[in-house]
């Protein structure tokens, strides 16, 4: 009895292992659990594969049911079927995204718009989706203009991510002009990389000449007195040879006059022979005025009347030729009246400067018959550059200013101004600037009808 009742109760026991077991197969059946991890997975999602290896499984030997699985099988990467996730198999879902991608569009930078990219570039954006700003061209060149403007519209290409290129400050004179192109200010020309001021007259030799000033009685008679400064800037090429028919650089006295007020001429070549072998060569600068005393013949009468004389520096030498080189020739002249030997007198005092450096001075003397005034030699003639009409000779070179003061400007050397500007004691200034000859006193140009055969240079005194 006591082996059947043994036998009985083993026999139930198996009996309820049995079952319960059972039930447990049949709880992981409903909730999708594969038991076998090697049987596949027959869930209605048949896209998905369980590729992990699932820890609850009752194969593993666990014969205690799976108490921590609340519906979601941690042990799985892969997706399950039943849970209602959407996501690609491999996706956790995080608290900031909802949809469990991290990389979604919540998360990456939006790409900005052409509205926002020109605003980052400084620009200004249109309605039309162009993007623009005002480009400065740059400096200026010397003696330039802008052929439009000195700023240009720039705009932004937005493929290439960049402004489109404009190169500032070119050149061009063409019909039409860029942006950001310069021409030459008028009156100036190109050379090389530069705008150049025409500031000089160049003389051919032959036919060119230029008339200053139809009365300049004004000035010589009336306005210099008794103490007066002639002073301008020339170049020759080559010093003729000395000659009293040299052409004059500056003279008072047209075709019709034999003997000048003045006359100024360029440095002359002189050859002296010291053996039979050697010769020396030098400069000369010639210089000739006449002047005018005007004198009563008496205390009680009231007639004037003339009495002329001459002074020059005849050929007063200097220690080269200065060929090719620009040239500052100043002379100043001071007259004075003076009783000697009972007997009433003038004299005229001349001074030389050659670039700045006196060379002397002479004087002349003339007997008058009353103290009265003296000036250069009165005449109904002009003023010439470059020309002795009376017997067609011509100048060879260039000129560039000419200044007449009505006092004694330099005492002793000095340093040439460049520029001939009207100072406080000009009476005139004939100034070469920009293919004009301008009076500075008198507010005017020189016509170009008395501009004769005469071209424009860039070559200017001052320059290197």
């Amino acid at each position: 009895m006591k082996s059947f009742r043994f036998l009985s109760i083993t026999f139930l026991a198996l009996l309820f292992a049995v079952a319960c077991g059972g039930g447990a197969l049949d709880l992981n059946d409903q909730r999708g659990e594969n038991p076998d991890e090697n049987q596949q997975d027959t869930d209605s999602d048949s896209d998905m594969t369980d590729s992990g290896d699932d820890s609850d499984s009752s194969d593993s030997g666990d014969s205690v049911t799976d108490t921590g699985d609340s519906g979601t099988d941690t042990g799985d990467s892969g997706e399950h079927p039943d849970s209602g996730d959407t996501l690609t198999d491999g996706d956790t879902p995080s608290d900031n995204d909802p949809d469990g991608d991290p990389t979604g569009p919540d998360d990456e930078p939006q790409p900005a718009t052409p509205e926002e990219i020109c605003l980052s570039e400084n620009g200004t954006f249109h309605d039309d989706g162009t993007c623009t700003r005002e480009f400065e061209c740059g400096n200026l060149p010397a003696l330039a203009e802008w052929n439009i403007s000195g700023t240009t519209t720039q705009h932004y290409d937005f493929e290439t991510g960049a402004w489109e290129l404009v190169t500032p400050a070119e050149y061009d004179d063409s019909e039409n002009p860029g942006p950001c192109t310069y021409k030459c200010e008028e009156g100036t020309i190109r050379e090389g990389s530069e705008c150049k001021n025409l500031c000089a007259a160049k003389f051919n030799g032959e036919d060119s000449y230029i008339f200053l000033d139809n009365d300049p009685r004004s000035i010589f008679d009336s306005d210099m007195g008794s103490t007066w400064t002639i002073e301008f800037w020339y170049k020759q090429e080559t010093a003729p040879e000395k000659s009293n028919s040299a052409a004059p650089v500056l003279r008072r006295g047209g075709s019709s006059v034999m003997t000048p007020t003045f006359g100024f001429y360029p440095i002359q070549k002189y050859t002296q022979q010291t053996s039979p072998i050697q010769q020396d060569v030098y400069g000369y600068l010639r210089n000739s005025f006449q002047t005018t005393y005007s004198y009563k013949d008496n205390q009680w009468s009231q007639q004037t009347q003339t009495k002329e004389l001459s002074y020059s520096f005849e050929y007063q030498q200097l220690e080269n030729l200065y060929e090719n080189e620009w040239v500052h020739v100043a002379v100043t002249g001071e007259s004075t009246q003076f009783q000697q030997n009972w007997q009433n007198k003038a004299k005229l005092v001349l001074k030389l400067y050659v670039n700045g450096v006196y060379l002397g001075e002479e004087d002349g003397s003339g007997n008058i018959d009353a103290v009265s005034t003296i000036s250069l030699k009165s005449m109904d003639d002009g003023l010439y550059i470059g020309a002795n009409l009376k017997y067609s000779l011509y100048f060879s070179g260039l000129v560039s200013g000419l200044r007449i003061s009505d006092e004694i400007v330099y005492n002793g050397d000095f340093t040439p101004s460049y520029n001939l500007d009207a100072a406080e004691s000009t009476l005139e200034s004939w100034k070469f600037d920009r293919g004009q000859i301008v009076k500075a006193v008198a507010g005017e140009t020189v016509s170009e009808s008395d501009i004769h055969n005469v071209e424009w240079s860039t070559d200017c005194p001052g320059q290197d």
